[in-house]
């Protein structure tokens, strides 16, 4: 059972990781493409799509990685630790990022509204009277493209919490799984081993927890109101113990005479019957 949640778990983390790479490599592609634009016509590149284009590409090479150590080290403490740390790192960098293109939560009616608009309206009457060497993407596509980044943005900041702590689940399981292990300490069973913490003996759960297997204890002699009894030395019926033991009829061999019928004489009439 443990081997099975430990492969669902992994699964669902890979799968994560595969939708973050994919968002993350939709943002690279957009900001890129902004960016040859500007680049292209000689205009000034903002720092901001400068910086949209290194998370995206961080997040993108990042996350590739991340889908190979889910194989090979997914849930080792320190593979973990890192990784949620990462996570978390990306889930501020991807606010930034939905920050700088919130003008695409709007009708986008202008330009401006948009960051590459904001980079080209400046120089957009001189670059129509210019001959340019690129070309010019219009308002329809650009609002487009701006509001799909920022969907993307907000969908893979949900998939880096969800990661994070998939992380720490992983965490937990494969430190459970490595406390069992099928021993006479467990009577080779299967399941999960006790932590470390109950393993301590100030612990409140190890002094709480009992074997199962162990026989209730013996009542004691002192314990029990018993007399003196004649074969078992005590006995637990609640007489005193201070009684005496008596004497009780048993049989006393007849003095003079041989034991049994067939073996000597006999000396006495058999009883009436008896051949």
């Amino acid at each position: 059972m443990g081997a099975k949640i430990g492969v669902a778990l992994k699964s669902l983390q890979w799968l994560l990781r595969a939708l973050e790479f994919i968002c993350a490599a939709f943002i690279l592609a957009v900001t890129s493409f902004f960016l040859f634009l500007l680049r292209n016509n000689s205009l000034r590149i903002p720092d901001s799509i400068r910086a949209i284009e290194g998370i995206s590409g961080a997040a993108a090479l990042y996350t590739i990685f991340a889908m190979l150590f889910v194989c090979c080290f997914g849930g080792h403490i320190m593979a973990a630790a890192t990784a949620a740390a990462l996570d978390l790192c990306f889930v501020g960098a991807f606010i930034y990022v939905a920050v700088v293109n919130r003008g695409g939560a709007g009708s986008c009616t202008s330009l401006q509204d948009t960051l590459y608009g904001q980079a080209l309206a400046a120089q957009e009457t001189a670059l129509a009277a210019e001959t340019n060497t690129g070309p010019v993407p219009t308002l329809e596509s650009v609002c487009i493209l701006t509001k799909a980044v920022l969907a993307v943005a907000i969908i893979i900041i949900i998939l880096f919490v969800f990661t994070a702590l998939m992380e720490v689940a992983l965490a937990r399981h494969h430190r459970k799984a490595n406390r069992f292990g099928p021993s006479p300490a467990n009577n080779y069973t299967s399941g999960y081993g006790s932590s470390l913490w109950a393993k301590m003996p100030f612990s409140r759960r190890r002094r709480a927890t009992q074997d199962p297997n162990t026989l209730p204890e013996h009542t004691h002699p002192e314990q029990l109101d018993a007399r003196r009894s004649y074969a078992t030395e005590t006995t637990a019926i609640g007489h005193p113990a201070d009684n005496l033991k008596q004497d009780m009829p048993h049989y006393q061999p007849s003095v003079g005479y041989p034991s049994g019928w067939h073996t000597g004489p006999q000396l006495h009439n058999p009883p009436a019957g008896y051949r």
